[in-house]
């Protein structure tokens, strides 16, 4: 599932990458496996066929809250930057949406 869903420092390099208009990704905390795949692209298919590549640049908490206002995230869930879900051609505002992924 993709969420729209990318705020504050990342935790693979400490920068907000939501202002900088970029195909960025976190992973939840399963597929993130302790920033093994920090920098690297994965390649994201939606059930619509449409593809992207993006960095990934965090961790998605499956585990608890990293902030207040902010709930952890479901296990296998991908956090996208606005980019991505233009890309994708998803509709952010209509909650969890499925996709396929794999490392490029």
């Amino acid at each position: 599932m993709v969420h729209h869903i990318l705020s504050g420092p990342s935790k693979c390099d400490g920068i907000v990458h939501r202002e900088h208009h970029e195909l960025v990704v976190s992973l939840s905390t399963g597929w993130y496996s302790g920033g093994s795949l920090c920098g690297r692209f994965i390649r994201i298919r939606s059930f619509s066929g449409r593809t992207v590549d993006a960095k990934v640049v965090g961790e998605c908490n499956s585990t608890g809250c990293r902030r207040l206002d902010k709930p952890p995230c479901g296990n296998n869930v991908i956090e996208a930057s606005e980019e991505v879900f233009e890309a994708l051609e998803l509709k952010r505002f209509h909650g969890p949406q499925p996709v396929e992924w794999s490392v490029v």
